[in-house]
């Protein structure tokens, strides 16, 4: 099974199908607080964005969407970032020095997303689920989560428009929900 894991992992890093509601999130939270089609570079403080590239806020609305428990189907319009997962995150660092690298942080989100999709592993070992189908499947999970995240953050924004503007915010938004019950 370990082949048949390493290959659904490498089919999913060569994914580039992370969606999200363009009307609902792109221009309110992803434009607002990333560096829209620009990646990471020094222009983001002066900018006075939170996140860098806008996979990384993508990122934090997928854990918080996971820690929340919030899994939410996308509706109307959707539009994905059109970036494979092996790319947030690794970028020539000579064109980009302040980019880090996410190999670890796609990891999480592989084994996150493993352990809340509804895959037969056993039936992508002996073939019966081909691995683009799981592929599939893993990025409508991860779409799922990040959409139940931006929900979250809209509503506190709703709530507190400028709520996401202080330098801890978004660390404080996801602690409350990373914290044992």
């Amino acid at each position: 099974m370990l082949s048949s894991i390493g290959n659904l992992y490498e089919a999913w890093l060569e994914n580039q199908n992370s969606q999200f509601e363009e009307e609902q999130f792109l221009e309110p939270i992803i434009k607002r607080y990333c560096y829209w089609h620009g990646g990471t570079n020094d222009k983001v403080d002066i900018k006075g964005k939170t996140f860098n590239a806008a996979y990384e806020i993508y990122i934090y609305a997928f854990f918080l969407g996971l820690y929340a428990g919030k899994r939410r189907p996308l509706v109307g319009y959707k539009r994905n970032f059109s970036m494979e997962m092996k790319r947030w995150g690794n970028v020539n660092l000579q064109l980009f020095p302040n980019r880090r690298n996410y190999s670890q942080i796609q990891k999480y989100v592989f084994s996150a997303l493993i352990a809340k999709t509804d895959i037969d592993l056993l039936a992508l070992d002996r073939g019966d689920l081909l691995v683009g189908d799981a592929v599939s499947m893993l990025m409508k999970t991860l779409s799922e989560y990040a959409n139940g995240g931006f929900y979250l953050m809209k509503e506190k924004m709703e709530m507190i428009p400028d709520y996401f503007d202080g330098q801890q915010s978004f660390l404080s938004f996801i602690s409350k929900y990373t914290q044992p019950k």
